[in-house]
């Protein structure tokens, strides 16, 4: 406890100097007799014992501190293998250049952010998401440096520089996180000075009412008190600990103020492709209007859709074909959210063709004629689960292919620990009803919404709002930023660990896959946001006793703050005991 005292000096200087000011003042002011000195020593015992607690309360927030070595870790990578002709050498990781090919051996973490030239493995990113999960990579795939190389020899060519690392970008945001905690916590000290300018006046007014001895006694319990009710960094650094705890689950809070709307948010809406669904598309079918050339067909769709970052185009990629048939190149690309892409398809030795690819609203806004068979059937393949985008060029809908994607498993777990907490689960996308309704993981949901375009689905949060409901958007990275901006906290899941973090303007990032983070982090800061206000009331009426306490004689003001310390180590425990399920 001393060792406490001793190293948090800023928490308990305004106890030194009401206890230094009333033993001062009593030991000179009265004659020294053994109930006066009981008083003297009771009052003593009090101050180390608040100050004691003041000091496991700066150890307990202190955690905060210590789980920053994980961001650390994250930023000490081993040497690299570099291979200069066929020979390795040992290098450090940060006079790695773009363009440098380095070795990974079995075993052995992931040096850098690159794509595999030749090998493959299992990857493990455990250490960066928090979930102990492995996926298969080889050549063309990229990797993430902190990973894990679980099995074979990989060579990997390095696409950034060190200070560009996927590791070294969440580091970063991290720190920031932490530096705008810092920045507001200063305003502490504002709040003190306001505290003292008002006892200079307030002390002589007791003086000139009261005894010299109950002045001094009524001035130091309010600042006793204030040592705890007014601690404003207090706030701040509950904060710096959330944020350290979703940092050490693979959370990312890019702004600590929104902490606090998370714990109140009322409905969460969910996009559908790569939110709730795995946005792992496969291939399913094909079907073209009559005298359609099927390889024209496809290379019209892979020429398009190599230029896209949507799920659908990894999608695509699981055609037989797709490494058989030949793609030309694109000008003039252009992605419309929530629609579809277009752009000139230029094919060698023949003229260039405006070609879109999308859902049937979007052929419809550039006036593609779509026939009724190939509706028919694109009504067919969504009532079956299936995700369908058209074709079409000269005007018309040329064929249609469909891909499959499957629910993520804890979707359903995870609709039901948000309804536990109270909190409504809508579902916002683009596709059509019939594609929704018969799927099984809609029955979780509190509500649907269909064929909604980024600007409608913003009308649907702000009508919430509207009418009183803090509204949080959970999405994928490649959903619109309007969306998440109209919404009153946002949180992006399964960021891939080859993306930039730097665009991702996102409240609360979460990385991995795993859904229940979701409903894990929303009921940790809901428990420790109810905690906060359990203590605010009770210092309040702790307080307030202990003040009317000197007007009306209730009671030794001693006795109250006996109780308020005893209430503040309960809440210290309560949050600890939080803490640790939330680690579990």
């Amino acid at each position: 406890m001393i060792k406490f005292i001793a190293s948090n000096k800023r928490f308990s200087i305004f106890n030194l100097l009401a206890l230094g000011g009333y033993v001062g003042v009593y030991t000179f002011l009265n004659t020294p007799s053994l109930p006066g000195l009981l008083r003297c020593v009771g009052f003593l015992l009090i101050q180390i014992i608040v100050m004691g607690f003041l000091g496991a309360h700066e150890k307990f927030l202190g955690d905060a501190n210590s789980k920053a070595q994980w961001g650390s870790f994250l930023g000490h990578l081993p040497q690299a293998r570099k291979i200069v002709k066929n020979q390795e050498t040992m290098v450090d990781v940060s006079s790695l250049v773009i363009g440098d090919v380095v070795k990974v051996l079995p075993g052995e973490i992931v040096p850098c952010d690159g794509v595999i030239l030749s090998g493959a493995t299992s990857i493990e990113a455990s250490q960066i998401t928090r979930e102990d999960t492995t996926q298969l990579m080889m050549k063309g795939d990229l990797v993430c440096a902190g990973t894990l190389n679980r099995d074979g020899t990989i060579s990997v060519q390095v696409e950034k520089t060190e200070a560009d690392f996927f590791t070294s970008q969440v580091k970063a945001r991290y720190g920031e996180a932490l530096d705008k905690i810092k920045s507001k916590e200063s305003l502490g000290w504002k709040r003190w000075l306001f505290l003292f300018l008002f006892f200079i006046p307030w002390v002589g007014f007791e003086i000139a009412w009261f005894s010299l001895d109950q002045a001094v006694l009524f001035t130091s319990s309010l600042l006793v008190l204030g040592s705890f009710i007014f601690l404003s960094s207090y706030r701040q650094k509950m904060r710096a600990k959330a944020v350290a705890e979703l940092f050490s689950k693979g959370i990312i809070v890019s702004h600590p103020s929104k902490i606090k709307t998370l714990g109140e948010v009322d409905t969460l809406f969910f996009d559908k492709t790569g939110t709730l669904t795995r946005g792992e598309f496969h291939f399913s079918n094909v079907f073209l209007e009559k005298g359609v050339n099927q390889g024209s067909f496809l290379s019209m769709i892979f020429s398009l859709e190599a230029s896209s970052s949507h799920p659908i185009a990894q999608g695509v990629k699981t055609h037989p074909w797709y490494f058989e048939i030949q793609r030309y190149s694109v000008k003039d690309f252009k992605s419309h959210h929530g629609l579809g892409i277009c752009g000139e398809v230029y094919e060698k030795g023949g003229a260039n063709r405006f070609v879109v690819v999308g859902n049937q609203r979007f052929l419809k806004r550039f006036q593609f004629y779509i026939s009724r068979s190939m509706r028919e059937k694109i009504e067919e393949l969504e009532a079956m689960g299936e995700t369908v985008v058209l074709c079409g060029w000269d005007k018309q809908a040329k064929g249609i292919m469909s891909f499959s994607d499957t629910l993520k498993e804890d979707a359903r777990d995870l609709f039901g620990a948000l309804h536990k907490l109270k909190i409504s689960s809508v579902m916002i996308t683009g596709d059509q009803d019939n594609m929704i309704t018969n799927l099984t993981y809609a029955k979780g949901l509190d509500q649907v919404y269909t064929r909604c375009l980024p600007e409608e689905k913003i009308k649907k949060i702000k009508n919430r709002q509207d009418a009183g409901e803090v509204v949080g958007m959970v999405g994928y990275v490649l959903d619109g930023n309007n969306v998440f901006a109209q919404a009153d906290v946002s949180v992006v899941v399964h960021f891939p660990l080859a993306q930039s973090l730097k665009n991702a303007t996102q409240d609360f990032i979460i990385l991995g896959k795993s859904l229940l983070k979701l409903s894990t982090m929303v009921g940790f800061v809901r428990m420790l946001r109810t905690l906060e206000r359990r203590r605010s009331l009770g210092l309040t009426f702790l307080g307030l006793g202990c003040v009317v306490s000197q007007f009306l004689h209730w009671g030794d003001p001693i006795i109250y703050l006996a109780i308020l310390s005893l209430f503040q180590f309960d809440f210290f425990r309560r949050v600890n005991k939080a803490t640790h399920t939330f680690q579990k």
